[in-house]
């Protein structure tokens, strides 16, 4: 499984004094110059991904190679079943769009708690090279935030050979989570477009009646 790879202790990505990123332009992108065959590529989930920069990817797959994509929640359509000619997909859950890719037995479900996540990540047993992550503006502090999602990248950023953050100015700031100030970012795409918005769904069918009779502690 997964999960049960040999374990290589990553030592944490910290932010070096006097070392500044690299700014990198949305029609010039080549993550081919950045990406390494056999990475496992970790991206913001739900409303929280970086669509710049998955599209990218998925669009030059063929010219980085075979790589590993570990996933979280995804309600987009960035990712389809063809794609898996160069990528390989895992995620915690077959969620949303992740649907698609179990019916083609195409994901491989990493079996554990949400919340080990990020202590799987920082032992090395979920492999980590390279973060796509989204985050606002900076503040008059210098400090980033991550949107509408704070979750386990933050650790995988810590520990990843490589961030590349998408800086997206119509992604809300938001209190409550971690303001990100000391974190290393390697390369900054500065964008400006929408986010992922979730349409709510009517209750009704199996789920629905699935969901009346579960036992909660």
């Amino acid at each position: 499984m997964y999960m049960f790879v040999n374990a290589v202790k990553y030592q944490p990505h910290a932010k070096e004094p006097g070392i500044m990123p690299i700014y990198l332009s949305p029609d010039a992108l080549d993550l081919s110059a950045i990406i390494r065959s056999g990475d496992t590529v970790l991206w913001g989930q739900g409303t929280s991904e970086p669509f710049t920069l998955t599209e990218a990817l998925v669009r030059q797959r063929a010219d980085i190679g075979p790589i590993n994509i570990f996933m979280g929640l995804s309600f987009s359509n960035t990712v389809q079943p063809e794609h898996a000619d160069y990528m390989s997909f895992t995620s915690y859950g077959g969620v949303g769009t992740n649907q698609r890719l179990g019916k083609a037995g195409l994901l491989e479900i990493l079996p554990c708690h949400y919340s080990q996540l990020p202590a799987l990540i920082s032992d090395g047993r979920v492999k980590c090279d390279v973060v796509l992550i989204q985050l606002t503006p900076q503040n008059e502090d210098g400090e980033y935030s991550l949107g509408t999602v704070s979750d386990y990248l933050t650790d995988a950023a810590r520990h990843a050979r490589v961030v590349i953050a998408e800086v997206n100015d119509q992604a809300p700031w938001t209190y409550g989570g971690e303001a990100l100030k000391e974190m290393r970012i390697d390369y900054i795409v500065r964008t400006s477009r929408p986010l992922l918005e979730i349409n709510p769904q009517p209750a009704g069918g199996a789920p629905y009646f699935q969901s009346r009779n579960a036992i909660y502690p």
